[in-house]
């Protein structure tokens, strides 16, 4: 029997999916920023930085991961894996640069499950959870995953904005809420992760005249020849930084 839920009030950002587990059943509500930060309010989610991606259970299937912060989480609840970054792109000077290369592209960006913890070893740093998750590839260099602590009830109401921890590139955590509610989620206020997602270009001033400069692709010192580019979900060790040219989902900077 499909589960009865009700929603109400407007919400602020982009709803990637709302998902029905009808064997819960549970609402699942998950809402994904995808610009830079700006306020704060209620924040229902703790995040911390995935720094490997293990096997605990000895088989060729991961299960568990290595955290930076495995305090957020003990046996018996519900956490969000996300990978956020780890698109790789065409370089410059190929017919295609800026987009992503689909043929070495890590097909890992994007994954996302809601798992139950099993068990976390503190001293090890390590989030053990009862089943595996989703079939991805060994994570590479310059990929960035996250670990989210997702409340979990019958029922919520609130009458404050609920909004999210603004993403952070350097400890690769934020930008996301997740919620789960076995019946009915009541918002008598927004949830709003409105700037709060991936940096955009930066607004550095610089005093010379960079209009006779060619090409889209610069690195990070070239700050004479071209703005920033905005983040996007680029390895996060992408070195052409600056330029006009757009960067897979991130918008190209000025020359």
């Amino acid at each position: 029997m499909n589960p009865i839920f009700k929603v109400e009030s407007n919400s602020k950002g982009y709803i990637i999916k709302v998902l029905i587990k009808y064997y819960l059943p549970a609402i699942i509500l998950v809402v994904l920023s995808l610009s830079p930060a700006l306020g704060q309010d209620t924040i229902v989610n703790k995040y911390t930085r995935i720094l490997s991606v293990e096997n605990k259970d000895t088989t060729d299937i991961f299960d568990s991961v290595i955290v930076s912060d495995p305090t957020f989480f003990k046996s018996g609840d519900i956490a969000m894996f996300y990978q956020v970054k780890g698109l790789q792109i065409y370089p410059p000077g190929h017919p295609n640069e800026g987009k992503i290369n689909r043929g070495v592209g890590n097909p890992n960006t994007g994954i996302y499950t809601l798992i139950q913890v099993y068990d976390v070893d503190i001293p090890g740093k390590a989030v053990i959870f009862s089943t595996y998750l989703p079939k991805m590839n060994a994570p590479e260099p310059g990929e960035v995953n996250q670990l989210i602590t997702v409340p979990v009830d019958n029922q919520f109401s609130t009458t404050k904005t609920i909004t999210c921890l603004a993403w952070d590139s350097d400890s690769g955590t934020g930008g996301v809420v997740a919620i789960i509610a076995g019946s009915k989620i009541t918002l008598n206020s927004d949830i709003d992760v409105s700037g709060k997602g991936f940096a955009g270009g930066d607004t550095t001033l610089f005093g010379g005249d960079c209009s006779e400069v060619t090409g889209s692709f610069h690195f990070e010192n070239d700050r004479d020849s071209s703005g920033r580019k905005g983040e996007g979900a680029v390895l996060s060790t992408y070195s052409y930084v600056r330029g006009r040219q757009l960067l897979a989902n991130a918008g190209g900077g000025g020359n």
